[in-house]
């Protein structure tokens, strides 16, 4: 089998031949006799993975990852294709040898997804042969690490000392179960040297760690931006306030903030460990999105308009990916963003903002199209600098779902989406606005801060001076903070208590760490709040203005804004919204 894994086969003359083309690549490649031999221990030289279903690809899995004795139910949300079944054999494969592993891929490309995936089969398999039911408590045998530029060398200990706790638990239920410390973006942080100790020493300062666990790593690849997108950047203006001379984050000469990726270099003893993880092709990321649509959207919904919306979002993802600017890359977490802002506006928010649709010459289209035009609008639309072009090259994703679909269509419904929400938040509220001119920036402004708070997105606000960045802020500030009862379409939003941070280049992490304690504190008081009356639950917000002069910090203090917007990926774990403003 490890031949075909490799994308050939061996006939029965012994010639070597691709697995999809049938070329002979090399004659006479295996004796007769070796090949009698084998044929009579039944090894399949012949056989062609790539035809195989997901359920015989798992058939395959469990018999080489020895998961036969157990049982085990893969994960309904993850599409098993010969591609990442033949990665994780061959992860398996190292993990047997204690061989550190080190994967290298773009981001979104599946890395993180298929250790999940792999984890969880032989944790099944495991727990389902333990007649004792309290023995297998606690058994969890992947410890991850989400690392980041902020993480601390004490983090990583105590992540390591935490996989020992729970290596022995898991040895309490089979000797051979194995557990496995995933660092995840390894190079990201400068203690990259200390993750380099523990994966090819097995010892943390010194200090031997449990046998019993092994070590996986996925890396961001060592990329800088082309001369055209760094002047765009530059252009754009976040983070490049200092000069280069003066910028403290580098590497040698060359400051990371002009990296695709910022990444520190891998140590020598780790790149021989390195593999290619590649990226995901159009059709593989098809699957994914078909499956997310499944699994998170019900079915009554949108059966009818299924297969067109993954068309759309497949379509909305290749352009931008294609796009020469900096919104170039994307992955799944934009999917499952689409998805939750698409589900929003079907579930909650089409039929407010239908009810102003004549004032705006906004159509009533159905509900799913609708909700598929507003979640372009707030996912993909505003992140774009050539927009007519990008809708012109969506609209023609659009024939399945919608063949009328136009790109006058798109930019109307959504322009007027934004203006219904806009005239609702300074007229019906109460708030005295009426001298402020509606123009694009702050309907866009006012809808993205709106919708990203509601539904605990991070969001970034970059523009020139006078783009009314503030003024959104103090619009969306002083409508939100105050009962909306009588607006239909503001009185399903939350309350938001909004706590402001003043960056500087002498900001330091602990002002902002204090600042999100602060929004985190509110939280508590208004849960205990909330248990005694009627009131609907308050969403406190962290908007750092002038989020641009920090970047540029010596103590660099937006480092500590990776551990404070992650959140566990499930719905509802986002508590505390964020705004990041800058010039």
């Amino acid at each position: 089998m490890s031949f075909t894994f490799m994308g050939f086969i061996i006939d029965n003359n012994g010639d070597l031949r691709d697995v999809v083309t049938n070329e002979v690549k090399k004659e006479k490649f295996m004796g007769t006799d070796l090949l009698a031999r084998l044929n009579r221990y039944r090894l399949p030289f012949e056989e062609d993975l790539a035809a195989y279903t997901p359920e015989l690809l798992m058939e395959k899995l469990t018999q080489v990852l020895n998961l036969r004795e157990g049982r085990v139910i893969p994960a309904a949300d993850y599409q098993l294709t010969l591609d990442n079944t033949i990665k994780i054999l061959a992860i398996h494969m190292r993990m047997r040898a204690n061989i550190p592993v080190v994967i290298m891929g773009e981001t979104g490309c599946g890395k993180t997804r298929l250790i999940e995936f792999m984890c969880d089969i032989i944790k099944q398999s495991n727990l389902s042969k333990v007649e004792d039911n309290d023995k297998g408590k606690g058994v969890n045998n992947l410890i991850s690490l989400r690392v980041h530029g902020g993480i601390t060398s004490q983090r990583i200990a105590e992540t390591i000392r935490k996989a020992e706790v729970q290596a022995d638990l898991n040895c309490g239920v089979n000797s051979d179960f194995k557990t496995i410390v995933f660092f995840d973006e390894a190079n990201a942080t400068s203690e990259i040297d200390l993750i380099t100790e523990i994966m090819c020493n097995h010892t943390i300062k010194g200090r031997k760690i449990n046998t019993s666990i092994r070590f996986i790593a996925a890396v961001n690849p060592y990329r800088k931006h082309t001369p055209e997108m760094i002047k765009r950047l530059k252009n754009a203006g976040l983070g490049y306030q200092t000069a280069d001379s003066e910028v403290f984050d580098k590497i040698g000469e060359i400051p990371l903030r002009e990296l695709v990726y910022r990444v520190h270099p891998l140590p020598p003893s780790l790149k021989p460990l390195i593999w290619d993880f590649g990226a995901m092709d159009n059709e593989t990321e098809k699957r994914y999105i078909k499956l997310i649509i499944e699994s998170k959207l019900e079915k009554d919904s949108i059966e009818k308009y299924k297969e067109g919306l993954v068309e759309v979002i497949s379509g909305c993802q290749d352009v931008l990916r294609k796009s020469k600017d900096q919104c170039s890359f994307v992955s799944l977490r934009d999917v499952n963003r689409f998805i939750e802002v698409f589900n929003w506006f079907l579930k909650k928010m089409n039929d407010k903002f239908s009810e102003r649709a004549e004032d705006y010459n906004k159509e009533n289209y159905p509900d799913v199209v609708m909700a598929t035009i507003n979640a372009i609008g707030v996912c993909y639309y505003v992140r774009v600098s050539e927009r007519d072009l990008y809708l012109e090259k969506v609209a023609e994703y659009f024939r399945l779902p919608f063949p009328e679909m136009t790109k006058d269509i798109l930019s109307r419904e959504i322009a007027a989406t934004q203006m219904v929400l806009l005239h609702e938040m300074l007229y019906k509220a109460g708030v005295e606005f009426n001298d402020v001119a509606k123009n694009e920036a702050l309907r866009e402004n006012v809808f993205m801060m709106v919708v990203c708070i509601e539904l605990g997105i991070p969001l970034f606000i970059i523009g020139h001076p006078g783009s009314s960045k503030s003024l959104a802020k103090l619009i969306v500030k002083g409508c939100l903070s105050n009962d909306n009862s009588k607006s239909s379409l503001l009185g399903c939003l939350r309350e938001i208590h909004m706590i402001s941070f003043q960056c500087s280049q002498q900001s330091e992490a602990e002002g902002i760490e204090k600042t999100f304690e602060s929004a985190k504190s509110y939280i508590s008081k208004e849960s205990y709040i909330s248990e005694e009356s009627d009131r609907k639950s308050v969403r406190p917000v962290v908007v750092l203005d002038e989020i641009g002069l920090a970047e540029d910090s010596k103590k660099m203090p937006l480092k500590a804004l990776h551990s404070l917007l992650e959140d566990d990926g499930t719905s509802g774990s986002v508590q505390v919204g964020f705004i990041g403003i800058s010039n």
